[in-house]
């Protein structure tokens, strides 16, 4: 529904997969909702455990040097399953 509103009309599934595919490797960087929700909150889950299990548990002082230290590591994670599934993107849609 979003890329036919941007893009004026309906888009076959090769348009839009060439649409999703990440700016530098010639798409759009348009998300796709369905496929992408499941991973972005389950990442999202894990990049902040830390920070919310020290909410819950009612702890001042928030971060601590070894709590920043695991949100940097699983936002690092998290941006190099980004970037794999970009390549993995890009070589189906090439091999199609």
């Amino acid at each position: 529904m979003v890329i036919p509103a941007h893009i004026g009309r309906e888009v076959c599934d090769r348009e839009r997969q060439l649409l999703v595919l990440p700016l530098r490797h010639g798409g759009l960087g348009l998300t796709n909702p369905q496929t992408n929700a499941k991973t972005e909150y389950n990442n999202f889950m894990l990049i902040t455990a830390k920070l919310t299990d020290q909410i819950y548990n009612k702890k001042l002082g928030f971060t601590t040097p070894q709590t920043s230290n695991i949100i940097v590591a699983q936002k690092a994670n998290y941006d190099k399953r980004r970037t794999q599934n970009a390549r993995i993107s890009v070589t189906n849609y090439l091999r199609n």
